[in-house]
């Protein structure tokens, strides 16, 4: 599956097909599964992803010492990071739930079925402006293990945990039939996204910016001045947006001033004059605004 989006020239293009695959989800596929594929095999297309740790009890949830079938149990996670995204790994269907506890930090996780199981979960640092939450650009991946027990008669939870050989070592491993049969799913999930992509005609150029200036990447310097990157391409209205672009425009981590901006926006116009003369064309006012907004998200 990951050959199909390595492939892809721009870490925005192989994002495109994850939002679509997260807008459209297909059944025991995820697409932080795709992304980690990515991240393992080609980690230059998208740099600002890592693995790394931030679960808090992480060491508990693998030894399953508080951790019985069908019974809830809380995954702590810092209230600094900010939770993106998640999957259970390998194509199993052990039965679970995941949602949010009450108790700011924590989810609530019950899976039904004894076992080890893998899951991931992607999530992006904060810092606190005031009473503002501004989420960094990068993201840690953390894949983990929950041993899952078996519960005793009449509800006895003693040291008893599942038959290994009866449920196998890890019912999450991507391997054997399951994991080959797992990744032609993860492989259909992702040409059905770039087919759906495919399908659909670029916006007026306007349209096309909108989400684009939300895709400006902070870079933070210390006590030297703030820098911002950019990359964007962008589509001639009416025309698949899998095709090549009429115009693709880089700013790499230029401060809000730097004439960079002013090129890229001097480039826009003229495509925007040029494709479509009867719309207002993009201004520097609209990139300095983006830049603020940028600055405190």
């Amino acid at each position: 599956a990951k050959e199909l989006l390595v492939g892809f020239a721009r870490p925005e293009s192989i994002r495109k097909v994850l939002q679509e695959m997260e807008s459209k989800p297909i059944r025991d596929v995820y697409p932080l599964e795709v992304l980690m594929k990515i991240v393992a095999d080609n980690p230059a297309a998208l740099p600002d992803v890592a693995h790394g740790g931030f679960i808090a009890n992480g060491a508990d949830l693998t030894s399953g010492e508080k951790v019985f079938a069908g019974h809830p149990f809380s995954v702590h996670v810092p209230q600094d990071m900010r939770l993106k995204a998640f999957a259970l790994l390998g194509g199993g269907r052990p039965g679970y739930e995941f949602f949010p506890a009450p108790d700011a930090g924590k989810f609530t996780m019950q899976i039904d079925t004894p076992g080890t199981w893998r899951f991931a979960l992607l999530a992006a640092p904060t810092t606190s402006l005031g009473r503002m939450q501004k989420e960094s650009s990068e993201a840690i991946i953390e894949v983990f293990d929950v041993r899952v027990r078996a519960m005793g008669k009449k509800g006895d939870t003693s040291d008893l945990l599942v038959d290994e050989e009866a449920y196998g070592e890890d019912e999450g491993d991507d391997d054997g039939a399951d994991g080959a049969a797992h990744e032609a799913a993860l492989a259909a999930a992702i040409v059905q996204a770039q087919q759906a992509l495919s399908a659909k005609p670029a916006a007026s150029i306007a349209e096309q910016l909108r989400p684009a200036f939300d895709a400006i990447v902070k870079h933070d310097a210390g006590p030297k001045a703030t820098t911002y990157s950019w990359d964007v391409s962008l589509y001639r209205p009416g025309t698949p947006v899998s095709g090549e672009p009429v115009l693709h425009v880089v700013v790499d981590r230029a401060a809000p001033f730097d004439p960079a901006w002013a090129k890229a926006v001097e480039a826009i116009a003229r495509k925007q004059v040029e494709l479509e003369p009867s719309r207002k064309p993009i201004s520097l006012m609209d990139v300095q605004f983006a830049l603020k907004r940028a600055r405190v998200r």
